[in-house]
């Protein structure tokens, strides 16, 4: 698990990696499930050297906001991993769904 903070991260939706999906916790803070591409110049997962086609998390909440690389590029592996990072050390439910 490799964890990256970050001060200001720029949302770019239209391009740069693949979005998956968000998922919101109590607190307000946001997960966000995205797919490296390391063919596009504005991808963030390129920034901060998570392999081409590998999921990360983008955390975003009241004053910080951080990049975590799940280590697989298999999708149904990343969102079961991301339930469990949220559980962890979020205190989620476990029961978060992206959407």
């Amino acid at each position: 698990m490799k964890m990256i903070k970050l001060k200001h991260i720029v949302e770019k939706l239209g391009v740069g990696d693949e979005y998956v999906g968000t998922a919101r916790i109590w607190d307000g803070k946001q997960v966000q499930l995205l797919r490296s591409n390391e063919a596009d110049s504005h991808s963030i997962g390129k920034k901060y050297g998570i392999k081409k086609h590998d999921y990360y998390l983008l955390v975003k909440g009241k004053g910080a906001s951080y990049v975590v690389d799940t280590g697989t590029h298999i999708l149904r592996k990343a969102a079961k991993w991301a339930q469990g990072y949220i559980q962890r050390k979020l205190s989620g439910t476990g029961k978060e769904r992206f959407l």
